[in-house]
C-alpha cells in the first residue's frame, strides 16, 4: 500500500511541474533524468531571486544570480514521522549563505514541514528561504550567516522578492458548517 501512496503522489507531482513552469518567470523545475516513472527527483532554477553569497573575502554581499535546486520525494515522503525529512528533501546548489542551508546545500526546511507537502507550497517554502523570507537563526546550519541574519535584518527585509506566482497559491475559501446551513432555512 505504502508504494501506491507515494506512486500516486510522484504521479501528483509530474502533472504539477508543466504547470509550475507556466505561471512563473521565476521558478523553472523539470524531472531529473532517470529518477523513475513518476519521477521521484526535479531539478529547478529560480531566477533573480536576491540572496545573499559569501564573497571570496568572506562577506556577504546581496545578488540575484540564478539558484539551481533540487528536490527529492523519497520513498518516505508521505509516510515519514520523524524530523529527518525537512534535511532530505531540498538541496541548493549555490554558494548561498543562509541559516539554514547546511553542508553540500542541505536545506532545512523547519520543524513545520510535513510529509506529503505537494509542489507548489515546497517550491514557494523553498522560495521563502532563499529570498532570506524565513529563517531560523536560533539553530542554524550556518552560524555566521545566522550572526548576519541578526545584525543586519534590514539588508535582509531589503532583499528583493518579487511574486512567485501569477495568481496567489490559494484563493479566499468561504467555510459553512451544517449548522450554519440549518439556520439559513
Amino acid at each position: 500500500m505504502h508504494d501506491d501512496v507515494i506512486r500516486a503522489f510522484r504521479r501528483r507531482v509530474s502533472l504539477d511541474a508543466p504547470l509550475i513552469r507556466d505561471e512563473s518567470t521565476i521558478v523553472r523545475v523539470v524531472a531529473g533524468p532517470m529518477s523513475g516513472d513518476p519521477p521521484s527527483r526535479y531539478h529547478g532554477l529560480l531566477s533573480g531571486v536576491e540572496h545573499f553569497e559569501r564573497g571570496p573575502d568572506g562577506t556577504l554581499c546581496a545578488t540575484g544570480s540564478p539558484l539551481p535546486f533540487s528536490l527529492e520525494f523519497p520513498d518516505d515522503y508521505c509516510s515519514c514521522v520523524d524530523g529527518s525529512l525537512q534535511l532530505r528533501v531540498a538541496r541548493v546548489h549555490a554558494p548561498i549563505a543562509h541559516p539554514n542551508l547546511g553542508p553540500g546545500g542541505i536545506v532545512c526546511l523547519g520543524p513545520r514541514f510535513r510529509p506529503a507537502t505537494r509542489l507548489r507550497p515546497l517550491i514557494e517554502h523553498l522560495y521563502r528561504i532563499c529570498s532570506g523570507r524565513v529563517f531560523a537563526s536560533d539553530s542554524p546550519f550556518d552560524p555566521n550567516a545566522a550572526e548576519f541574519f541578526r545584525r543586519h535584518s534590514d539588508r535582509v527585509r531589503a532583499l528583493r522578492a518579487e511574486p512567485l506566482w501569477h495568481r496567489p497559491v490559494a484563493g479566499s475559501v468561504r467555510v459553512e458548517t451544517a449548522h450554519a446551513k440549518r439556520g439559513a432555512r
